[in-house]
C-alpha cells in the first residue's frame, strides 16, 4: 500500500505534465531562506517575463490550475550550492521517482506581471510557508506550488 501511495504524486505530475503546456517566457527563481538568498532552503524570488526566445534551459513553469503551478528545474544546469538550497543535499544523492518535500520558510508575494504571464488570477499571489511536493526525475526536479490569496 505504501508503494502505491508513493507512486500517486509521480502519476499526478506525469498526467498534469502532458495536459499542461510550459509557460512561454523566461522563468527566474532564486533559492535561499533569507532575503539575501545566500543560505537555507525556500524560494526568495520568482518571476516570469515574456521573452522572444521562450523556454529557459534552467527553470520552466507549467500552470496546473488557477492556484497551482509546477517549477521544473533542469538538474544539470543547477550549481551544487543551489542544489543544496533546494533539496538539502546535492541532486545526485536523491533517488529518482521519489517524492520529497520542498521547504518554503517565508511567504513569497508574486508580482502582478508574473501572475499575468502565468495567467493566474491576481488575488492568488502568495506562496505561503510550508512544505511542497518535489519530484525527482531523471533529468529534472519538479516542485508543485499552491498559491493562496494574501492575508
Amino acid at each position: 500500500m505504501k508503494n502505491i501511495l508513493s507512486l500517486l504524486p509521480l502519476l499526478f505530475f506525469s498526467a498534469i505534465g502532458s495536459a499542461q503546456t510550459t509557460q512561454s517566457g523566461t522563468t527566474k527563481v532564486t533559492f535561499g531562506r533569507y532575503s539575501n538568498c545566500t543560505s537555507g532552503r525556500g524560494v526568495c524570488s520568482f518571476s516570469i517575463a515574456k521573452s522572444e526566445n521562450g523556454i529557459s534551459s534552467t527553470y520552466n513553469t507549467r500552470k496546473i490550475n488557477e492556484t497551482t503551478f509546477v517549477v521544473q528545474l533542469n538538474k544539470a544546469a543547477i550549481a551544487i550550492e543551489d542544489q543544496i538550497k533546494i533539496a538539502g543535499k546535492p541532486f545526485h544523492q536523491l533517488k529518482e521517482n521519489e517524492t520529497f518535500l520542498f521547504d518554503q520558510n517565508e511567504a513569497l508575494l508574486l508580482d502582478l506581471l508574473t501572475l499575468q504571464n502565468m495567467e493566474i488570477d491576481k488575488k492568488y499571489n502568495t506562496i505561503h510557508p510550508g512544505s511542497y511536493q518535489m519530484i525527482v526525475n531523471k533529468e529534472s526536479i519538479e516542485i508543485l506550488f499552491v498559491l493562496k490569496a494574501a492575508e
